[in-house]
């Protein structure tokens, strides 16, 4: 008998480079970075901005890999967030990274995912977002990276999948809180969801950066997540991961082709 066949891929990426002043790391270490993700080849949407677009130059020199020029401050997100009259950054940040600037690039993940299966660019029925500098934090790129590319998800998952050091709270704080400090629940590099699921996820966490910038305050995207999920519990499907290579590992049980005894929740 023969043993059943792998399932095929099928996650669709999706990511961004952009220019930020504040950024520690150069652009060649961006470039760096990015080119592990597509040695793995990892099906890859990348918005970038004129800078990166110019660095990277022509699009046939990356097999697998679709440039997708891009006006940042012109989305839905960073209006909002430009448009707010005050908006307060928490007092415990690392005030030369955790600017106004890089925060709102991190609130645009929910927005890119969205738009990129509007315009029909996602022909998979799971799609992720990936930090294009994800591999500086890996400790086996090569490896790590090939199991995600080649992962195949299960239609049991049914909601936004990411990864994080600490479970959310049985209950949910005031909104305060959120924007006090980081809050590690969710790690931020990495989530998954099914494809369905992008327009509703963005809607989820536009209207929570709304309720924030409401209060004149302004916080992490991870922290807008830990909000949503400790409110609504079964909105987010958890799974524990620090930051490094166990925040590509997905659990086994959303894993197509896995033996599950107990169905997951979500």
């Amino acid at each position: 008998m023969e043993p059943p066949a792998t399932p095929p891929p099928n996650i669709t990426f999706v990511s961004m480079l952009v220019r930020n002043p504040a950024d520690p790391n150069p652009p060649f270490k961006r470039i760096a970075w990015l080119a592990q993700l597509l040695q793995a080849k990892l099906p890859l949407l990348l918005y970038v901005d004129a800078y990166y677009q110019e660095i990277l130059g022509p699009q046939d020199a990356y097999p697998g890999l679709q440039i997708l020029p891009t006006y940042f401050a012109a989305t839905e997100i960073a209006i909002h967030i430009a448009g707010a009259p005050q908006k307060e950054l928490p007092a415990r940040r690392t005030h030369a990274k955790d600017t106004e600037a890089f925060m709102t690039l991190m609130h645009i993940k929910s927005e890119l995912l969205a738009r990129a299966v509007r315009d029909g660019l996602v022909k998979t029925p799971f799609v992720a977002f990936l930090d294009a500098s994800i591999a500086k934090v890996l400790r086996e790129p090569t490896r790590t990276l090939t199991q995600l590319a080649t992962a195949s998800v299960s239609h049991r998952l049914r909601v936004p999948l990411i990864p994080g050091c600490r479970p959310p709270a049985d209950s949910p704080h005031p909104v305060e809180a959120y924007c006090a400090q980081i809050l590690w629940t969710f790690c931020g590099g990495f989530f998954l969801m099914p494809t369905t699921r992008t327009m509703e996820w963005h809607v989820t966490c536009r209207e929570a950066l709304k309720e924030v910038l409401a209060t004149g305050r302004l916080t992490w995207e991870v922290n807008l997540w830990a909000m949503v999920a400790e409110r609504r519990p079964g909105t987010v499907a958890w799974f524990e991961a620090d930051h490094n290579d166990s925040m590509l590992q997905i659990p086994v049980e959303y894993l197509e082709g896995a033996e599950v005894v107990d169905s997951p929740k979500n």
